[in-house]
């Protein structure tokens, strides 16, 4: 039996790049290979959960970046002790077969105001490395606009890079299941006949995914529509910073805002609108869930799950992360039905119909036409 090796310093749940990684792992164990992932921080059940077996790499050293190449060292000693048929690595490690990489931390410190300089120096090491050095065999993208900043960057062959759109799970996510709840889940939520209610769900990072674009908006939509309701949805150490940008009391108090859920598709059936004003978003699972669940989105430019909306784009994205644009989009889409429906149909039309195990295959095709596999 093969064996493949995968490295992913944390894995965790409840995160996109979590998903991938899971997704692939499970894809390729029911294949007939010996997964094993090696992580420091990881849920061991989850692993176990899809067939892999996981092994734990502690790394040694006083300050993050001296920890990140101490896995990455710790790793790649393993993998050449044991002969893996194919080792992966998940923008941890500097040599490998198959790069995926799910953030580009370079593009998104000149772009997130006030980003301070640590992932640059630490993960952004890394990355530096992996691409400069050039030690891998493939990279997979999950946008074009991943994929180009790595070209533009670190100046790598493009076609070393290959633009995989990430699965999605079509039984949990789905309009059918959104028409059958929508009552349901409003009555939980305690919205009421008439509310619109408008969504910001993510796994966490308030700061990248432009949560206080988004309540500076409210401020704006409170006056101009009162019977607006808001969902925001996502872990953050400090979440009273960002509510605090409230500026009527009573709105304050209405904002239903739930750290983190296992059911997140019963909340997009509650909404009328999902927005993600995020100042940059790699991919954004959580977009191609709503789309797939029939809402209506609204997307910063630099979101990359708006590239599924193909030629139709713009008319999800708003050019400004100012919030006066954010809002006046969202006024926009909740007093005209017509063009709610609109994007509901767009959200539709360009949702993906490939599920995880579609993603996977396009990538396995790519593992045998470099004969890894």
């Amino acid at each position: 039996m093969k064996k493949i090796a995968i490295a992913v310093r944390t894995l965790k749940g409840k995160t996109g790049a979590s998903a991938i990684v899971l997704e692939h792992a499970k894809f390729l164990v029911e294949k007939g290979y010996q997964v094993e992932i090696f992580s420091d921080k990881f849920d061991k059940e989850l692993i176990s959960n899809v067939g892999a077996k996981a092994r734990s790499i502690k790394p040694f050293g006083l300050f993050d970046l001296g920890k990140r190449k101490s896995f990455s060292n710790k790793f790649s000693k393993i993998v050449k002790n044991e002969k893996f048929d194919l080792v992966i690595g998940h923008g941890d490690i500097i040599e490998q077969d198959i790069v995926f990489l799910h953030n580009i931390v370079f593009k998104a410190h000149e772009l997130i105001p006030d980003e301070s300089d640590k992932k640059i120096k630490t993960v952004g090491e890394i990355h530096k490395n992996i691409f400069l050095k050039d030690k891998f065999k493939l990279c997979i993208a999950n946008s074009q606009m991943m994929k180009d900043d790595i070209v533009n960057r670190f100046n790598v062959n493009p076609e070393k890079i290959k633009v995989v759109y990430p699965g999605n799970n079509l039984e949990r996510f789905s309009k059918k299941k959104r028409d059958e709840n929508y009552h349901i889940s409003r009555k939980e939520l305690k919205i009421k006949d008439g509310d619109l209610l408008v969504g910001l769900i993510t796994s966490g990072n308030f700061e990248k995914r432009g949560v206080d674009v988004f309540l500076n908006a409210v401020n704006i939509l409170a006056k101009e529509i009162p019977n607006i309701k808001i969902l925001l949805v996502g872990k953050e150490k400090n979440p009273q910073k960002y509510l605090n940008l409230i500026e009527d009391e009573k709105v304050k108090n209405s904002i239903m805002y739930i750290p983190q859920t296992s059911s997140v598709e019963k909340l997009f059936c509650a909404l009328d609108l999902f927005v993600l004003p995020a100042y940059i978003e790699e991919f954004g699972l959580v977009v191609q869930e709503a789309m797939a669940m029939g809402l209506a989105v609204l997307l910063g430019e630099n979101v990359g799950a708006a590239e599924l909306f193909a030629e139709h784009k713009q008319e999800v994205v708003f050019d400004s992360l100012a919030p006066v644009m954010l809002a006046k989009k969202i006024k926009q889409v909740l007093l005209d039905k017509k063009y709610r429906e609109r994007l509901q149909e767009l959200s539709l039309r360009y949702s993906k119909t490939s599920d995880w195990d579609g993603y996977s295959q396009t990538i396995y095709e790519e593992y045998k036409k470099l004969g890894l596999l």
